[in-house]
């Protein structure tokens, strides 16, 4: 990977900023694409209404006139003649561009169209004149201290040079589907010469985007039908029917539904991961309760994690209720457990003591270990952050996953 320093006109300072926006290397540069593009093109004044954004190019005529209103504002006026017509310029704040505007000076203007006054109210002024044809101009995310002029220019420095591209997509897709190849594209993304090749190259990185996340996708869904640490379970479908019938309300079509979905992965060697979404009250709470008895009856523990203690709490008195007539061993675990009651789960825990744990993020820390965590449920899981929700999954070597949420 080529250093930042290789570009001329990118010093420490420059590195600096550039490391701001997460470029470290020329690659990095080269995959930094524009978010949008201002496409810069003469406009056609007879078609212009009074207000309107125009762009226009001419020569000053005369020497620009500053006058000042305020300490902090300066008004600078001049006329430019285009090909058509004579235009009055107004701009304001930019005494520092007064001995530039000399006249004969070929200029192009960007700002508002005063129709009435036959006045540009300038919001950009750029040296020199529009080519024929439409400019494109890429516009990047800056950062303080980091224009996108700065960044246009790294850019085409870098295209300039020697870089190697990394293809993701393969000769034959490319072929078969027409798409322009990654280093034509790259230089389109950066430095579009027409707009037809600008969604040629715009088009060729999307597929290279979909085309890796498909294959991400793939390689997970493989990875976990090919897991040879997932949990093959033994349930006793007897049992747990008997456990079922026992609960004092039936099932509802839809719970019955989301209960065999998630027994038959459970009776399967493949790592589930799966997300059991209702409303508050929908009854969420047994379903993943029945899923826990499965659990057991394989003589694996399982594990429920909540963002509240109050809904901690709630899930504790539950299942207690639930499983009264039966042999689990329940546990509640937050941050106001007893340092002696902490000590005594912790070592029940490692034991294989108890079937059922239940608490807020007090699960997740280092000195919490389980013998044989078969299941972790989350609950109201997008409470919870990415590295939290890993980390619970990561507690035993391939325990199943079922996340619970009330938002869609």
């Amino acid at each position: 990977m080529k250093e930042l320093e290789t570009i001329e006109g990118i010093g420490p300072k420059t590195k600096e900023l550039l490391n701001k926006i997460k470029i470290y290397t020329v690659e990095d540069l080269l995959n930094y694409y524009p978010y949008r593009y201002d496409i810069i093109k003469r406009s056609d004044l007879s078609n212009l209404s009074d207000g309107d954004k125009i762009i226009i190019d001419g020569i000053v005529e005369g020497q620009p006139t500053t006058i000042y209103i305020n300490k902090s504002l300066k008004k600078m006026i001049f006329r430019i003649s285009t090909k058509t017509m004579i235009l009055n310029i107004t701009l304001y704040n930019r005494a520092h561009l007064y001995s530039d505007l000399k006249s004969g000076k070929e200029i192009t203007i960007i700002g508002k169209y005063n129709k009435l006054k036959n006045t540009v109210i300038v919001s950009d002024i750029r040296f020199g004149l529009l080519p024929p044809s439409a400019k494109i101009e890429p516009i990047y995310y800056t950062t303080e201290g980091l224009t996108v002029k700065q960044i246009s220019k790294f850019e085409a420095i870098a295209l300039e040079n020697d870089y190697d591209v990394i293809d993701l997509v393969p000769r034959y897709i490319e072929e078969k589907y027409n798409l322009m190849n990654k280093k034509s594209a790259i230089k389109n993304i950066h430095v579009p010469e027409d707009i037809l090749l600008l969604k040629k190259a715009r088009q060729r990185i999307k597929y290279e985007e979909l085309f890796m996340y498909v294959l991400k996708i793939n390689y997970l869904k493989n990875k976990i039908n090919n897991d040879n640490l997932a949990i093959e379970r033994n349930i006793d479908k007897d049992k747990l029917d008997k456990f079922i019938k026992s609960l004092p309300f039936e099932l509802t079509l839809d719970q019955d539904k989301a209960v065999n979905d998630i027994i038959n992965d459970l009776s399967i060697k493949k790592r589930m991961n799966r997300l059991l979404q209702g409303d508050v009250g929908s009854g969420k709470t047994v379903i993943a309760l029945i899923a826990v008895y499965a659990n057991y009856l394989s003589k694996y523990q399982s594990a429920l994690m909540a963002p509240t203690e109050i809904l901690a709490v709630q899930h504790y008195e539950e299942a207690k209720k639930i499983f009264s007539k039966y042999k689990l061993n329940i546990a509640l675990l937050t941050s106001s457990t007893s340092n002696k009651d902490k000590k005594t789960i912790y070592e029940e825990l490692e034991n294989s003591k108890i079937d059922l744990i239940i608490g807020t993020q007090a699960l997740i820390q280092e000195n919490v270990k389980y013998k044989k965590l078969g299941l972790v449920i989350t609950d109201e899981q997008h409470r919870f952050g990415v590295n939290q929700r890993d980390t619970f999954k990561s507690k035993g070597i391939s325990p199943d996953v079922l996340s619970m949420s009330a938002t869609p």
